[in-house]
């Protein structure tokens, strides 16, 4: 009777262990691939096509003398020239006063340079010259009988922009 009382409480305990494991619910883990980790998936972003700007072209070089210059006993007041390597011109004998000449790439004239001279006479007065050249200005200024404002601008060595010599 031993063996049978213990056949049947050991089949009792054996039958709480299944109930117990079997009353457990599980979650199947997710399948994955090699080389996809279980973690979730982050999306890649698709790239875009950027456009390469196109740089503005050059607008004309711009040569200006403003100011206040009185009379002299000629009834001149100032003497300007401007240009560059292949344009000279005179350009007038009163402020203010403006010109505008074609831009020319330094690419194309290695000897390129603009330049505005303005000389007051001997009446005096107090004048500013500028260049603009691609948006940027260069200017000088000129006070007193008989004074200049020279202004030369050139391309910078290798190209790379514009200054005053």
């Amino acid at each position: 009777m031993k063996r049978r009382a213990w056949l049947i409480l050991g089949g009792s305990i054996a039958g709480l262990v299944v109930v117990g494991v079997s009353g457990c619910a599980t979650t199947p883990a997710p399948k994955t691939t090699p080389n996809q980790s279980s973690a979730a998936a982050t999306p890649t972003p698709t790239p875009t096509a950027t456009a390469t700007p196109t740089p503005a072209p050059a607008g004309p070089v711009s040569f200006s003398v403003t100011g206040s210059a009185p009379p002299d006993n000629y009834g001149d007041t100032v003497t300007i020239d401007y240009g560059s390597d292949t344009i000279s011109d005179a350009g007038g004998t009163s402020v203010p006063w403006s010109a505008t000449l074609p831009y020319v790439s330094p690419s194309t004239d290695s000897g390129l340079e603009y330049n505005l001279d303005a000389f007051l006479t001997s009446a005096g007065g107090s004048i500013t010259c500028s260049i603009t050249v691609n948006g940027k200005v260069f200017s000088s200024t000129a006070t007193g009988a008989n004074q200049s404002c020279d202004e030369l601008v050139s391309p910078n060595a290798f190209g790379s922009g514009w200054s005053a010599g």
